[in-house]
Parts: structure tokens; C-alpha cells; sequence
């Protein structure tokens, strides 16, 4: 199955919308994202070998026609003709699993450590389906120092793979990258469970060129460069726990070339370096559920075209920029949301208005914070929205309500410190000595009056539903992208 195939057949109208016009995120991401080949209790496995590292040296155990092994010091390579054949790594040691298959297979990492000095730890050569079960506490590692290619073979990582990687399992797995990437695949990796612990010390922590999929699983990442780093299309996650920090300058949480599409499970980035950026879709972003933290040098969330936003928890920080920067439309349709961004010309909520492009509100609870904000142009935003200057800071809690009805509330996060983002933040952005802050929520009527609090000072507002903006300025500088690639 190409996974990227199907993708574009349902995303493409979202790529090429038109300036202002309605964007629709697909209706489930599993309509093009979910195939039942990828399970492994899908497969029937009718063989299996078992390979045990001690130091240097590897034993091997098992007998299947059509599968030929040498075994070199702990390097053990395979080349396999046969369908269905199992392979369970264990024990501890140096050396190399490396593979040739004609067809899928199955690998099993039971209570296996291995490094290896001159290559990956894990080097699949099939460009099938490579189902890795994880089993028990595992740990996989490369050493500095020799190339990516080899007999024009790539070895990108410590688990390098050339075909699909499908990781379940209710075990372990330590993969440290120290030449390139840490895990890296030149189809697509996906997720279904296990506890994943990925650092790279040099490079990406996830490198594919097709895609990421995560459905589930608890996994860390720690990279010098990207966290997530997707060359050609896309990334998706339904469900799981995710947590990213970057420490390089420039660097991406997550970053995909083609869509980018969160659904479920939390999500949790920071990129503090310099110039480096929280979730980064060159595509369509989409957000429908789940719980999304960033906390960003650059922008926090960007894309490349329209960002929708249709439900969820997030939760946007730019030390240095934008909270939310859509290089098309940005639509704002259910979840609650918080953006922060810095001191003006940047935004809490950016579009890029300079292309003719604006901000949506049709659904949901948004709070946004910065110099200034993209604010709605056309009638075709129905959620009226109110704006104000407040000088808030960490702990404070923002509201907005009708006589003695709440109609939203935010906390505002302890990351946010209005003494260090860019100078900016109350005194330097928005209106009257505060930074610029912008309310939408349902419950709204326009040419209302509301009261905002801010703590236990309060101000009197009047919703609109649209009108001129008040958002950045030109690319680079703000609105419509701030250094968008």
C-alpha cells in the first residue's frame, strides 16, 4: 500500500483552494490513512529464527529454506526469498542486524541492547513492510563517524529502514542516534504502541521521506536538529503521547512537506532555539482533537497554506514571533485555543493578509495574545469576536462574560513571562500600554457589549463579526508568514 497515493486523492482540494474560500477538513483521517496489511495481528507469521548478542558474537537458532544468514562478530546479515518468517533479537552486544527480504517480515525485539561502531544498529534493506514488535526493554545505538551511503545503500540512522516500519508491542525501545538520525525511514514509520525513547545527538530524531503515522504508543524525542521531520508528505497522529524538545538553532518539533494533521492524543513541543519553530506544515495544517502544547523561539504552529483549526486543546507560544501563522487562511471552527505571540509587528493570530487571505470564525473558544491580531474581513467569519490592550502575565486569568455569564475563560500559561518575550509584551504591542488581545467564543452577538476581565481589573468591549485587521506586517516581519520557510 502507498499510503501517500491515497493522501493526495483526498487533500488535494485543500491545497489548491482559492484565497477566501471555505477549506473542509476531511472527514476522517482514517478514510485515507489506514490500511489493515499495516497490523501485525493481520499477518500469520509460520517461522521464526532467534538471533542472541553476547559482546561480540551472535548465536542463531532456527532453520527456514530460503533464508541464508552469515554472522561475522555480531554481524549478522540475512537474505530472504520466503514469505512469513519471524526474526526475535535479544541479548546484548556489538555488531548488526542487517536485511534482504523479497517479502515483509516480522522482527521482535525482545530484551535486546546492541551498538554498532561502523553503521546502524538496524539496517533493513526490504523495501516491504517491517513489522517491529517490542517486547520487554530494548536498546539500539550507532557511533560517530561513517557515511549515510555505503555500496549506494542508505544507512541514515541508528534503525535505518528502506521499506515501511510498523512498531507495536507493550515493551521498550531506546533508539540513540550519534552519526545521523536516530530512527529513519526512506518510506514511512508508523506507530501503534510501545514506549519509544529517541534521541539524536546529531541529526533528526524521526527522518522519513513519505510519511509519520502515530496511533498510539508514549514516545520522547530529543534531537540537536528536527524532532519529526516528514521530506515529501505527510504527518498524522490520532492517538499516543508525544513529547518533543529540540536544542539546535532552526530547528522544527514537527515538520512535514505535504499535510500535517493532529486528531488525538497530546502533544507536547519545544523548540527554544534560535530561529526554530514549533509544528511546521508546508501544506494544510489541520487540528480536529487532542491536547497540542508548543513553546517556540519562531513561530509555534505554522503553515505553509490554511490552518484549520476545528477542535481540540492548544496551546501556541512564540518567544520570538507568531502563536498561529497560516500563509493562507486561518480557521478557527471548535476547540479552545490559546495563541501568544510577541510584541509588534508579530501576532498572537496570524494570516497572511498581504496574499488576500484572512482569519475565520465559525465555531469554538479562542484567545489570542500579541502585538497585534488577524482579525476577520469577511461575513463569511459568522463567530463575532472583541478585542482590547491588557497587560496580562503568567497565572492571570482573561475572561469574558455577559452580565454574570461566563462565556469563556483562560489561565493564562506559566511559560508566558511578559518581562522576556521579545520586549514586547505589555508595553510594547497592542493598544494603551498592553499587548493586544483578541476573544472570540460562541455565545457572541455582534455590536454586544461584554465585560473582559483581566485578573481583577475589568473593561467594557463591543463584539463585532468583522472589519479591518489589526494583524501583522509583511511577510518576514509578521503577517503573513514571518520567516515562513
Amino acid at each position: 500500500m502507498k499510503l501517500k497515493k491515497l493522501f493526495f486523492v483526498f487533500l488535494l482540494p485543500l491545497v489548491t483552494a482559492c484565497n477566501n474560500a471555505t477549506v473542509e477538513t476531511p472527514s476522517s483521517t482514517t478514510d485515507y490513512a489506514d490500511s489493515e496489511d499495516d497490523y501485525v495481528a493481520s499477518q500469520t507469521w509460520n517461522t521464526q529464527i532467534s538471533i542472541v548478542w553476547d559482546g561480540a558474537s551472535a548465536t542463531i537458532e532456527g532453520n527456514v529454506d530460503g533464508v541464508e544468514i552469515t554472522n561475522s562478530n555480531g554481524y549478522v546479515t540475512v537474505t530472504s526469498t520466503v514469505k512469513y518468517v519471524e526474526y526475535v533479537l535479544s541479548g546484548s552486544g556489538t555488531g548488526q542486524f542487517k536485511i534482504y527480504s523479497d517479502y515483509k517480515y516480522k522482527m521482535s525485539l525482545s530484551g535486546l541492547t546492541l551498538t554498532c561502531s561502523d553503521g546502524p544498529a538496524i539496517n533493513n534493506q526490504c523495501t516491504k513492510s517491517c513489522y517491529v514488535v517490542v517486547l520487554g526493554t530494548n536498546s539500539l545505538a550507532d557511533t560517530k563517524g561513517y557515511n549515510d551511503e555505503l555500496n549506494s545503500e542508505d544507512q541514515k540512522g541508528a534503525f535505518f529502514s528502506e521499506g515501511q516500519v510498523l512498531v507495536s508491542g507493550d515493551g521498550s525501545l531506546s533508539i540513540t542516534g550519534n552519526n545521523k538520525h536516530a530512527f529513519a525511514s526512506d518510506d514511512y514509520i508508523r506507530i501503534f504502541s510501545s514506549t519509544l525513547n529517541i534521541t539524536s545527538n546529531v541529526n533528526d530524531g524521526i527522518h522519513t521521506n513519505d510519511a509519520v503515522i502515530i496511533n498510539g504508543g508514549d514516545i520522547t524525542i530529543k534531537a540537536v536538529d528536527d524532532g519529526v521531520q516528514v521530506d515529501e508528505d505527510y504527518f498524522i497522529m490520532t492517538d499516543g503521547n508525544l513529547t518533543v524538545t529540540t536544542t539546535g538553532t532552526s530547528a522544527k518539533g514537527i515538520k512535514a512537506y505535504g499535510n500535517l494533521e493532529i486528531t488525538g492524543g497530546t502533544v507536547s513541543v519545544t523548540t527554544p532555539g534560535r530561529e526554530s519553530e514549533g509544528i511546521e506544515s508546508k501544506a494544510v495544517l489541520n487540528i480536529s482533537g487532542g491536547t497540542v502544547y508548543v513553546l517556540a523561539y519562531d513561530d509555534a504552529i505554522n503553515s505553509g497554506s490554511h490552518m484549520n483549526i476545528s477542535g481540540g486543546t492548544i496551546t501556541a507560544i512564540s518567544t520570538g514571533n507568531d502563536g498561529l501563522d497560516a500563509n493562507g487562511n486561518l480557521y478557527i471552527k471548535g476547540g479552545t485555543t490559546m495563541a501568544f505571540g510577541t510584541s509588534s509587528p508579530e501576532c498572537g493570530l496570524d494570516a497572511n493578509e498581504e496574499q488576500n487571505y484572512s482569519v475565520y470564525f465559525t465555531g469554538g473558544a479562542l484567545l489570542a495574545v500579541g502585538g497585534g491580531n488577524s482579525t476577520p474581513s469577511s461575513s463569511q467569519s459568522t463567530q463575532p469576536y472583541v478585542t482590547g490592550s491588557l497587560s496580562v502575565s503568567a497565572g492571570n486569568t482573561v475572561s469574558l462574560s455577559s452580565g454574570t455569564t461566563s462565556l469563556a475563560s483562560f489561565t493564562i500559561p506559566a511559560a508566558y513571562n511578559s518581562s522576556s518575550q521579545s520586549s514586547g509584551w505589555g508595553g510594547h504591542g497592542g493598544m494603551n500600554g498592553g499587548s493586544s488581545v483578541l476573544i472570540t467564543c460562541e455565545g457572541l452577538s455582534s455590536g454586544t457589549s461584554y465585560t473582559l476581565s483581566n485578573g481583577s481589573s475589568t473593561t467594557s468591549v463591543s463584539a463585532q463579526q468583522y472589519g479591518s485587521s489589526n494583524g501583522g506586517g509583511p511577510g518576514g516581519q509578521g503577517g503573513g508568514g514571518g520567516r515562513p520557510w
